[in-house]
């Protein structure tokens, strides 16, 4: 029997074409979650998961790991998808990232806000800038649109407009506001611990400060960039250090220092976007993620 299993939730639809992909090229042992969960065999094992369409599977599985000396690819610190912790991992790893607060206060959540003068409201377990905003002197930006803001008891972490108001409750995770240079989200992407190649993401414009909510569904567009051998270090760096092994890490350059934002790991909570497929710019020689995934997993198979 293949010591390399693939973890699938059969529920999610996001593994579908991910997964045609690879087992063209793997022919590894498929299971479920729940016979992942229930085996007595795990720790004899190297494990690829896949997105989980239940999120109460999630603490099942990260129980799992921490209990028992399972190989999963990808720490499951870096794939439960959560902003707080990622700062966490960013100060363990003497990486920098802007300056932020998680708290339950709205008099703590103001005052930090008053501090820095221009704030980014985030939601702690989404990607793709959704549920962001930008706030500033008691409004909060997206796009051309404004809202009054509005920090309220209940709806335990939502956030709900309602005419001209941004509601927002606890917790509330936000960030210092720092603006990108040349208006560019970058993203390094690691496979086998290694960078592979960098994309940046921006807008053809900026006329509002809620534009700096950039992300592809608000208009944002792919570019693709070498990257200068300094951040490429600092990127592998931090993948060997965390034992990212597929995966992709967004910052920013602010005044020419880079800033981390969050680590996008492919496993049990997400998915990395393909999009950048689709434009004219790609690469399939350089920039083909997915053939960079199937031959590290395939090593691995091998060497399993």
């Amino acid at each position: 029997m293949s010591r390399f299993v693939l973890v699938v939730d059969e529920k999610n639809f996001l593994t579908k074409d991910i997964l045609k992909n690879l087992l063209k090229v793997l022919n590894p042992a498929i299971w479920s979650y729940e016979k992942f969960l229930h085996h007595t065999w795990v720790s004899e094992k190297i494990f690829y998961l896949t997105p989980v369409s239940r999120e109460f599977l999630i603490p099942k599985v990260k129980k799992l790991a921490e209990e028992i000396n399972t190989r999963i690819i990808n720490p499951i610190e870096l794939q439960v998808f959560d902003k707080p912790q990622f700062d966490e991992i960013f100060a363990k790893n003497e990486v920098i990232y802007p300056t932020s607060i998680m708290t339950r206060s709205s008099v703590e959540a103001m005052n930090f806000i008053r501090k820095h003068r221009i704030a980014i409201i985030k939601s702690r377990n989404d990607c793709g800038g959704s549920g962001h905003f930008i706030v500033r002197d008691g409004w909060a930006y997206l796009g051309k649109k404004r809202f009054f803001l509005n920090f309220e008891e209940g709806m335990d972490g939502k956030r709900k407009i309602e005419r001209d108001n941004l509601l927002v409750s606890p917790p509330f995770y936000i960030q210092k506001f720092l603006l990108p240079d040349d208006g560019c989200v970058w993203r390094a992407y690691v496979v086998g611990s290694d960078v592979k190649f960098f994309s940046v993401r921006k807008r053809d414009y900026y006329e509002n400060i809620g534009d700096y909510v950039i992300n592809v569904a608000r208009g944002a567009k792919y570019y693709f960039l070498e990257g200068d051998p300094l951040t490429r270090k600092i990127c592998n760096d931090f993948a060997k250090t965390t034992k990212l092994q597929v995966g992709a890490i967004d910052f920013i350059f602010h005044e020419g220092t880079p800033y981390f934002l969050e680590v996008n790991c492919e496993g049990a909570w997400i998915l990395i976007c393909r999009k950048f497929y689709e434009y004219l710019e790609y690469n399939p020689k350089k920039h083909n993620f997915d053939k960079f995934i199937f031959e590290f997993l395939f090593d691995l198979s091998k060497k399993a």
